[in-house]
């Protein structure tokens, strides 16, 4: 193995050397120094960066001074400021999602929906694999046929589902448990069971077509038959 070979650098500015001994500064004059410092090293070459006193008649010093000062009265844009109006774009982009995922995650309303779909991709994605329909939307906001949510307003006298007349009719009893849709719950969690997904998980159904259909087609069958179930 060869020796490294070594190039020292000079600099009077203090914060430009502790810029570059952060490692995250995203700086774009700083990040690209960086990676021709790892570039370099790759074949054997080395930076050193060294601290000297400014005005103090060093040759090389005093060149860089006089080359700064010259970038300084020309009127054109840096070049290092220039970047695609792609990198804008996205830039833009990322930083709306982040606002809007914090709305989204701090809104007090919308409890169920957060707890299926916890961020705004996930109902992307959901909307991508399948259409809105007003039975689907029952089953993610949580507000719809079953008992429990009409007890709350007294549309109904009592929040028991009609299976036993003891438990609590809520969405998650009727996918889940309720025997009066058993027939059609099997048939989805078999259909999952192959998939090797969770047949309630919708960030998981929403990535198989088949899944996520079979899902909606289930909702849809249990939205349809409730009011006559409950006899409303």
């Amino acid at each position: 193995m060869g020796c490294k070979e070594v190039i020292q650098i000079l600099s009077d500015s203090q914060a430009a050397l502790r810029a570059l001994q952060k490692r995250s500064n995203t700086h774009p004059i700083v990040a690209k120094t960086h990676d021709t410092i790892y570039t370099a090293a790759q074949v054997d070459l080395n930076f050193i960066f060294s601290w000297v006193k400014g005005h103090a008649g060093d040759a090389g010093n005093e060149i860089a001074d006089e080359t700064a000062k010259g970038a300084a009265t020309q009127h054109k844009t840096p070049d290092y400021a220039k970047f695609p109006m792609s990198f804008v774009k996205r830039t833009m982009r990322e930083k709306t999602w982040r606002t809007w995922q914090t709305r989204y995650e701090s809104a007090e309303q919308g409890a169920r929906t957060k707890e299926l779909l916890p961020k705004l991709t996930d109902i992307c994605a959901l909307w991508k694999a399948t259409k809105v329909s007003f039975q689907l939307t029952q089953a993610l906001t949580g507000h719809g046929y079953h008992k429990e949510y009409l007890h709350r307003f007294k549309i109904a006298a009592d929040p028991f589902c009609p299976c036993d007349n003891t438990t609590t009719q809520t969405l998650t009893h009727l996918l889940r448990e309720c025997p009066r849709f058993e027939y059609n719950r099997l048939r989805h969690q078999m259909l999952c069971s192959n998939l090797r997904i969770s047949p309630y998980c919708v960030t998981e159904l929403s990535n198989k077509q088949s899944a996520i259909e079979s899902f909606v087609t289930f909702i849809n069958y249990i939205i349809d038959k409730l009011k006559g179930f409950n006899k409303l």
